[in-house]
């Protein structure tokens, strides 16, 4: 790895470290901009973001960290020239398994503002990016929908309009733009969301089925049918995960209490009421688990 080339202020960026216990938020306490970093130094930024061999080293040297720290910087200066540089590291979700960037472009590119768009549609419409490239894209969109409030009809008219292939589409991007459809409320989508359902163009694994959309939706107050565990479904072939698969009934009820990853990798429900953030997280971590089954399965 050259780092050399770097010098200065952006230097910096390959010493910051690791940010595996630094999570990005929109309100970081971290504020870059005070060690000095402004726009003159966003065409050397984006270099980092570039600069493929700088995440290729030991997760224990700093400057492997340089490109998360490099757009954390950007998103905080706002930078426009940065959009389609930003939305090209998606790439790594699908050549690295790197999930943090499908977690932290999104917060990144709504930072910098509604601009960010039109190229998260293009970069999803764009059928030669990475399956899980376009689901981080498609993320983006729901993104600003809900942030930008006044940009949530044309969020819902790029993710209707993409939907409208579901026929031709990955069931996995499908998935991706019901989730952005149902988290925007956009009800106006549900006879395109039906048709893709129906067509079984949809992984059920991940968000549910009709019948859980509508109801995420309020479309429906409540399933009509018993609900089914997709999750065990797809990696088990059955239906409901047995009592015994779980450790049975004599086992004690609080080691896996709801939202604890054992329930979580199963997709198994939690009581009503629970928190949305928690079934948030829940649905993200049976996206990480049906991920890893595809790659497996391709192995």
């Amino acid at each position: 790895m050259t780092t050399e080339i770097y010098t200065g202020l952006i230097a910096k960026t390959l010493e910051y470290g690791d940010v595996r216990n630094k999570p990005f938020r929109l309100d970081d306490g971290y504020n870059y901009l005070a060690d000095g970093f402004d726009e003159s130094h966003v065409p050397d930024l984006i270099r980092i973001l570039e600069d493929d061999e700088l995440a290729d080293g030991d997760l224990d040297q700093p400057a492997v960290w340089a490109q998360t720290h490099a757009w954390r910087i950007l998103g905080q200066l706002r930078a426009q020239d940065a959009i389609v540089p930003l939305l090209n590291l998606l790439r790594y979700i699908d050549e690295r398994g790197d999930d943090r960037v499908g977690e932290e472009m999104p917060g990144i590119l709504v930072q910098i503002g509604i601009d960010s768009l039109q190229p998260a549609a293009n970069f999803l419409a764009d059928t030669e990016k990475g399956v899980w490239a376009r689901v981080g894209s498609a993320r983006i969109v729901e993104e600003i929908g809900k942030a930008y409030p006044e940009s949530r009809p044309h969020c819902v008219q790029i993710a209707t309009q993409q939907l409208e292939l579901f026929a031709d589409q990955d069931e996995i991007i499908n998935t991706a733009l019901i989730d952005c459809l149902a988290e925007l409320k956009a009800v106006e989508a549900a006879p395109v969301i039906e048709r893709a359902f129906a067509a079984g163009k949809v992984d059920l694994s991940l968000r549910g089925d009709w019948e859980d959309v509508q109801v995420d939706m309020g479309l429906l107050d409540a399933r009509i049918t018993p609900k089914r565990n997709y999750i065990a479904e797809t990696l088990f072939g059955g239906g409901r995960l047995e009592d015994s698969w779980l450790g049975g009934e004599d086992e004690d009820e609080d080691e896996d209490e709801p939202g604890s990853p054992g329930l979580l990798i199963f997709g198994l429900e939690s009581p009503v009421g629970v928190d949305p953030k928690k079934k948030k997280r829940k649905r993200k971590d049976a996206q990480k688990q049906r991920k890893a089954q595809r790659r497996k399965k391709k192995k």
